[in-house]
Formats: C-alpha cells, sequence, structure tokens
C-alpha cells in the first residue's frame, strides 16, 4: 500500500512537470517566463522583422535537435546574477546550430545567460548586440561576428568563455567590437589553429578594441589575426590584458596595430619545440607597435618573420606612441636558451628604449637571434636601453617578503608584506605605473612586525581610480628594496 501511494506520488510530479512545459517552433515572440520551463525548442524558430522576443531570469531553454533561433527582429534575454537563463541542447556535444541575429537596426542584448551545446551560440551577421556577464562553454565557437560596410556595434563584456572546440570569439571584418574583462580559456579543443580570439579578414577592415581580458591556457593563440589577401586590413588595438599559458601569446599574420600595457607570460606548451612565442609576427604587411608590455617566460619574447616589420620601440622619430618601454626577459627555451627577439625576417627591426634580461649591451645581445647570427636576416637595434624604477625581475629572491592577492585584480588587492624592527617606523608601500611615476603611497602605521596585510583599493593619491594595467608595488626599507608587478583589470 505504501509502495503504490509512493510511485503515486512520482507520477503526480511527472504530471506536474509536464503540464508547465512548453514545446516552442516556427515564429515566436512576446515573453518567455520561468514558469514555463523548461521551454523545448522542437524546430527551428524566427522571432520575425518588428518583433521582440524577451526571454527572463531563470528561464531554461532546452533544443531538443539540430535547430535554429534566428533573430530577424530583436531579442532580449535577461538574467540576473542569481537568476540566469541557461540555453542548452538535451544531449551533450555540439547538438545546435546557436542563436543568430540578422537585425541591422535594433541592437540585441544578452545578459547573464549560459549556453551550452552550439555550433555558432551566438552569430551576428551584422547586427548590433550587447553581451554582458554570460558564461559560454562547451561550444564549437562561443561567438562568432561578421559586419562589413558599416558594422553595426558590438561589446563583449565580463564574459566567461571556456571548452570550445574552435574559437572563444571569432570577428570576420568588424571594425566596431569591444572585448572587454572577458575570460577566454581552453579553446581549440579540436587541435586545429583556431585563436581563442580570432580576427579575419577577406579585404575589409578589422580593427576591434580587446582590453583588460584575462586570455589562457588555450591550445592554441590567445590572440591571432590574419589577412588572406596579405593587405593591411587588421589593425586591433589590444590593451592591458593578460595573455598566459598558451601555445602562443599572440600570432599576428598580414596583420599589425597597437599592443599596450598587456602582461604576456608562459606561453608554451613543454615538449613542444614549435611553440612557445610571446608574439609571433609574419607577413610583410606586418607592422605592429608595441608599447609598455611585459613579455617574460615564454620560450621566445617576440618572433618574426616573412619580412614583418614590428616597432618594438623608436627614438628616431618625432611620435612619442612607439617609444618602447616594453620589459622583455626571462623568455628561456627548454635548451636553456634565452630569446627576448628571435628575427627571422629580412627586415631590420627597432627595438629601442626596452628593459631587458641585463643593462650590458653585450648581454643583451646574446638574447638576440638576428642578422649578427645569419646575414640573410635583419638586424635588431635594442639601444639605447631603457632605465626606470627597480624591477621584480632584479629582487627574485625576496619575492616571500612582498605579494599580493588577487592577481590580476578588478577593484582591489591585499599586498602582503614582512615588517622588520628597523622598518617598523618608516615603512611605506609605493605603487607605480608601467612609466615608472608613483600613483599612491600606502603609508604603514601602527602594524606588528613579522608578516602583515595591507589593502590597494585601485585609486591615486587623489582617490581617482586608476586605469586598467600593469603596476609595480615597491616596499622600500633599511635592508630591503623589494618590487612586484601586479595587474589592474576592469
Amino acid at each position: 500500500m505504501k509502495k503504490s501511494k509512493f510511485f503515486g506520488i512520482i507520477l503526480s510530479n511527472l504530471f506536474f512537470f509536464s503540464l508547465f512545459a512548453v514545446d516552442v517552433t516556427g515564429n515566436q515572440s512576446g515573453e518567455w517566463i520561468p514558469e514555463n520551463n523548461p521551454y523545448n525548442v522542437v524546430g527551428d524558430i524566427t522571432v520575425p522583422i518588428n518583433e521582440i522576443l524577451q526571454i527572463t531570469g531563470g528561464v531554461e531553454i532546452v533544443v531538443q535537435g539540430n535547430f535554429q533561433i534566428t533573430v530577424a527582429g530583436k531579442l532580449i534575454a535577461t538574467g540576473t546574477e542569481t537568476d540566469s537563463i541557461f540555453i542548452h541542447s538535451v544531449d551533450a556535444g555540439i547538438n545546435w546550430s546557436g542563436i543568430r541575429l540578422e537585425n541591422e537596426i535594433e541592437e540585441n542584448s544578452f545578459q547573464y545567460c549560459r549556453m551550452e551545446n552550439a555550433e555558432n551560440a551566438v552569430k551576428s551577421v551584422n547586427s548590433a548586440v550587447n553581451i554582458n556577464n554570460c558564461r559560454f562553454t562547451e561550444n564549437e565557437k562561443a561567438i562568432d561576428i561578421f559586419g562589413s560596410g558599416n558594422p553595426q556595434p558590438i561589446q563583449i563584456q565580463n564574459c566567461f568563455i571556456s571548452a570550445c572546440q574552435q574559437n572563444g570569439i571569432y570577428i570576420l571584418e568588424n571594425s566596431n567590437v569591444q572585448i572587454l574583462g572577458c575570460e577566454i580559456t581552453h579553446c581549440a579543443l579540436d587541435e586545429s589553429p583556431h585563436g581563442a580570439i580570432m580576427l579575419s579578414s577577406q579585404g575589409g577592415e578589422c580593427n576591434p578594441l580587446i582590453r583588460g581580458n584575462n586570455i589562457h591556457h588555450n591550445v592554441w593563440q590567445g590572440i591571432s589575426a590574419w589577412d588572406i589577401t596579405g593587405g593591411t586590413n587588421i589593425n586591433p588595438q589590444i590593451e592591458q590584458n593578460d595573455i598566459s599559458y598558451n601555445l602562443t601569446g599572440i600570432y599576428l599574420y598580414f596583420a599589425s596595430g597597437v599592443v599596450d600595457s598587456n602582461y604576456i607570460h608562459h606561453n608554451f606548451v613543454s615538449g613542444n619545440p614549435n611553440s612557445g612565442a610571446g608574439i609571433m609576427i609574419g607577413g610583410a604587411s606586418s607592422a605592429p607597435i608595441f608599447t609598455h608590455n611585459e613579455i617574460m617566460g615564454n620560450f621566445t619574447g617576440f618572433f618574426i618573420t616573412e619580412n614583418a616589420i614590428p616597432n618594438l620601440g623608436d627614438l628616431s622619430n618625432y611620435c612619442s606612441d612607439d617609444d618602447g618601454e616594453n620589459h622583455i626577459y626571462e623568455n628561456i627555451d627548454e635548451a636553456e636558451n634565452t630569446w627576448s627577439v628571435y628575427n627571422m625576417s629580412a627586415q631590420n627591426i627597432k627595438a629601442e628604449n626596452n628593459i631587458w634580461d641585463s643593462e650590458e649591451a653585450a648581454i643583451i645581445s646574446q638574447t638576440i637571434y638576428d642578422g649578427n647570427n645569419n646575414p640573410a636576416f635583419g638586424i635588431v637595434d635594442f639601444e639605447p636601453i631603457f632605465s626606470q624604477i627597480q624591477t621584480a625581475g632584479n629582487l627574485i629572491e625576496h619575492k616571500i617578503r612582498l605579494s599580493n592577492y588577487p592577481n590580476p585584480f578588478r577593484t582591489s588587492t591585499t599586498i602582503s608584506f614582512y615588517l622588520s624592527r628597523k622598518d617598523a617606523k618608516n615603512a611605506n608601500i609605493e605603487i607605480y605605473n608601467i612609466k615608472g611615476q608613483k600613483v599612491k603611497q600606502l603609508k604603514i602605521m601602527n602594524y606588528e612586525l613579522g608578516i602583515n596585510k595591507i589593502i590597494w583599493d585601485g585609486k591615486d593619491e587623489t582617490g581617482k581610480a586608476v586605469n586598467s594595467g600593469i603596476y609595480y608595488y615597491k616596499f622600500p626599507t633599511e635592508d630591503f628594496i623589494g618590487i612586484q608587478k601586479m595587474i589592474l583589470l576592469k
């Protein structure tokens, strides 16, 4: 008797569940709400021209086959941090086409959405879209953007993108894209050459802004760009990103742009001698500018080939926007060779006004492969050498006495330091930007001897929030001067 009652409860619950599930196909508009969960997509869906489909927080959409959601009208998918929208296939793997945006007038929006199992989770065909605080996992591509002529604005901000078979974000000929504050990891799982962020051109301009992202542990490149026409159509602005633990950090092939204030480190695959460039540049039309970057821990800092002519620092002109000030050090391959710049281009390369493993030209030259090693290649001009405040690389042995967490950070970070009896009266923490300018002094008062902590809130002496980028914090005392690096990502 009890057993019959138990099964009756189960059947009642199944009936209750199926009563509120909704099968959807064909033209759709209006509002989807969580009370009707799940929305089972049983055929291709279209949001018609001049119609709006609104999806509210807590909605679950389960795609039952290889179907596509085409938005000719407008889609507004607005979840919240605690009540997101979940769109996925009924089965694991890549099982549905994704959401295709085609409206060239209205702006679509995705906020706090979670999307899985799609070929192209979001594909914009010259359609404006704002994608904010979304999570993309286990897709072939997370976001695919195409725009030509008069491309529509695209903003991708504070998103998490992981486990893509191909690209995390693919941009074909759209210069009106901003990628801000995202984390992109474990892309190119099919082991083919797909960048986590990949830019492409077949003749149209592709000049997005890529700022403040954490791009790490991808099977191929962190950022890649290729103009297949061999032209000069790709000129991104790549700023203030942390690019690490990829096969290659940045790969520019017939592509240029400005690469400024990035931390590019530990890009290599152990045992793979074809990996390991912090930055790889090829193609005769490649002339990117590099300033204020920190490039360390890769097998090779810069690998230059096929007549590329990057600007790593040029003091011979009247422009102050290409004055180098990069920090290129400790780029050591598995054979224990240090390679700051490996130039296999026939072009001479300007690399003036940078910080290297040493301030002695003879030692720096040993870390550079160029025409001095093989006359078929151009010469790397690395003098004069930039000099600024002492850096963390000079004080590795003292790291245990100075550190911060989290690093990178978005709003504030906690700096840990060791305070001796000698230091107790006059100690302070000084914070510098990458140009060596002091932006903040944190006074240490009434702290105990031993390990202490102090918080920096990302503001300067006037109380104004500083920009994203690389900063150094200095702990000068009577018997110890420690300097470490931290990264602010907004």
